[in-house]
């Protein structure tokens, strides 16, 4: 057991252990549900226990070099670890747990200490931290000093700690029936966020007076023209919508997070359920009833990111894309009328430019689905790659945007036809500026292609792009044609989205680019914080390319409908486990 400490030895130990946790998202408390009140959310956080807590600690340890193996032991070794100062009197085989009670505008915490000697707990780990303890009833205490003030309810063996005295009831659910969905999957993160129906008007009511204050916060800036700021307004709008259709529908939200040892690597579920009948059921009920477009289409081998969409577009979400649409049309337009390198000839194409590509949106809009997909591919030369395409109600209509775009402004050069595959003619043109963060990541500015036919448009820029697209096109075509069945129907399993991120190329990447830019740029003259954060950023990234030098560096996951919720999965590889593990040691070697 580690040994006596001052409190302030205590205090600062406490700040430094919850900056570990901070860090260590992968490995700190879990959350689940308490039953709702009428109209808030209810949230409660679980953690599995102190030995879970362990466990998992020292198989992250376990990632790294031995020396920053030898900083992890500042936290968890048993003897001198700053993490057993924590757990004098606690019962380290059964959970704890924190509800997050909201109400009010008011946000309020009650914490569950598992205990295995209320008298140790109260003497060593409270006092310890200089908070005393006064009993005003049976199993009940105030609390005091030690920079805290509030009250403890000893119940079903647990320390129940809150602020308010009105927070701990004496009727209060036994945390281990309370969290034992979550501990039968095995969770060592989750989270889950419950409402009633019953106070669904009220929640309503509580997203109104929100959105309000919100938006009469938002002001007018002086850079901004009338259409520029009614665009940054409807997209608030919409962002205040999908918060609110999930504050006010959902039934029950749950993450959960499993770190698995033997994988070596982590999973997090996703869970989400609506309250029936609400506008949250139906749009979970219009997932997955049409066929992706592109359901032949699989990542490749050389992806280091992909994704793939079949989401539909309910009502509401078309009135807010068509809203966004109307202003970023005049934006647009307005910034071209600004451009004084075009002709005005240039800038009346440019205008039909826009209002082409912009008609095509909205119709697309209409048609009340996004499918698509996009993945880019590096090779072992680590030339890249960008290929996408989306459904489009009228594909060949991109052609006229292309020549209106070819009309807009001097060097806009477009080459039509310059490859048929399936029906789709690929059109090549040089990139403009607005692609060129793009272009210069792919390290190829020498033309951007696009695919036209009648219901998708495609796109394909970088190393090898036309023949890339090629393929991936011949591909797709070959996939639905050799699978009409699948081509008629939803995904078998419900899938609508999937994800797959290659996360040490990235990291690679941001280093290129760093050093370019650090080649490029004369040296500058930095202020102290500006020094420091610079080298944070640095060493930051240093450690994440060292974490992804073995193992498996790649993100990935997916979302399904599944009857009448939402299931979904993401899973970090051994790598990005490694690259938390290598921050903890870090922090460890600066702080304890």
């Amino acid at each position: 057991m580690a040994g006596r400490r001052t409190c302030s030895d205590r205090r600062g130990l406490l700040h430094a252990v919850l900056g570990v946790i901070g860090i260590l998202l992968l490995a700190s408390p879990q959350m689940t549900a308490v039953a709702p009140a009428d109209d808030a959310p209810s949230v409660t956080v679980m953690h599995a226990g102190a030995d879970v807590l362990l466990k998992d600690l020292q198989f992250l340890s376990s990632l790294t070099t031995p020396k920053e193996q030898s900083a992890w032991k500042k936290i968890i070794d048993k003897e001198e670890g700053v993490l057993e100062i924590f757990l004098l009197g606690i019962d380290r085989a059964r959970p704890m747990q924190l509800d997050i009670l909201l109400g009010n505008n008011t946000q309020r915490f009650r914490m569950y200490f598992p205990i295995s000697d209320f008298e140790l707990f109260e003497s060593e780990n409270l006092g310890g931290f200089d908070i005393q303890t006064k009993k005003i009833a049976t199993n009940f205490f105030q609390l005091s000093g030690g920079g805290y003030a509030g009250f403890l309810r000893y119940l079903h063996k647990y320390a129940i700690i809150a602020e308010s005295r009105d927070d701990l009831p004496a009727e209060l659910n036994d945390p281990a029936a309370v969290l034992k969905p979550l501990l039968e999957k095995h969770y060592s993160v989750a989270v889950d966020i419950r409402n009633a129906a019953a106070g669904r008007e009220a929640r309503l009511q509580s997203m109104a007076e929100l959105r309000k204050n919100l938006s009469d916060a938002i002001k007018r800036k002086a850079t901004e023209t009338e259409a520029e700021f009614a665009l940054r307004k409807a997209a608030f709008d919409a962002q205040m919508d999908e918060l609110e259709r999930f504050f006010v529908d959902a039934s029950q939200i749950t993450l959960g997070i499993v770190l698995d040892y033997a994988k070596r690597d982590a999973r997090l579920d996703i869970n989400l359920q609506a309250i029936p009948d609400t506008p949250l059921a139906n749009d979970i009920q219009a997932l997955n009833q049409r066929p992706s477009y592109f359901a032949s289409l699989k990542k490749s081998d050389s992806a280091i990111f992909f994704g793939k969409l079949n989401f539909p577009l309910t009502e509401m979400r078309q009135a807010n894309l068509l809203k966004q649409f109307e202003y970023a049309r005049i934006v647009a337009a307005e910034r071209v009328q600004k451009d004084e390198s075009r002709s005005a000839d240039q800038k009346k194409k440019a205008v039909e430019t826009i209002d082409a590509f912009y008609d095509l949106l909205v119709d697309g809009t209409k048609k009340g689905v996004l499918d698509g997909f996009i993945e880019i591919r590096q090779d072992e030369a680590g030339r890249r790659v960008f290929l996408a395409a989306n459904q489009a109600p009228d594909g060949t209509r991109m052609r006229k945007v292309l020549q209106l775009y070819a009309q807009s402004k001097t060097g806009r050069a477009v080459e039509f036809d310059v490859a048929t595959v399936a029906e789709v003619k690929i059109h090549r043109l040089q990139p403009s500026r607005e692609l060129e963060g793009l272009t210069d990541f792919l390290g190829d500015r020498s033309a951007f292609y696009v695919g036209t036919s009648e219901d998708v448009i495609w796109y394909a820029t970088g190393h090898d792009a036309l023949n890339q697209l090629k393929a991936t096109i011949t591909k797709w075509h070959e996939g639905r044609n050799a699978s009409p069945n699948n081509a008629e129907s939803p995904s078998t399993d419900g899938t609508f989205a999937e994800m797959f991120i290659k996360s040490g190329a990235w990291f690679q990447y941001l280093d290129e680019r760093r050093k370019k830019r650090e080649a490029k740029a004369p040296p500058k003259k930095l202020t102290a914080t500006e020094k420091a954060a610079k080298q944070e950023r640095e060493k930051l990234l240093r450690l994440a390319l060292e974490a992804c030098q073995t193992g498996d560096d790649t993100v990935s996951g997916h979302l399904k409908r599944v009857g009448d919720h939402v299931e979904g999965e993401v899973r970090f590889g051994e790598s990005l486990l490694r690259l938390v593990s290598k921050i903890v040691a870090d922090f460890a070697n600066e702080n304890l």
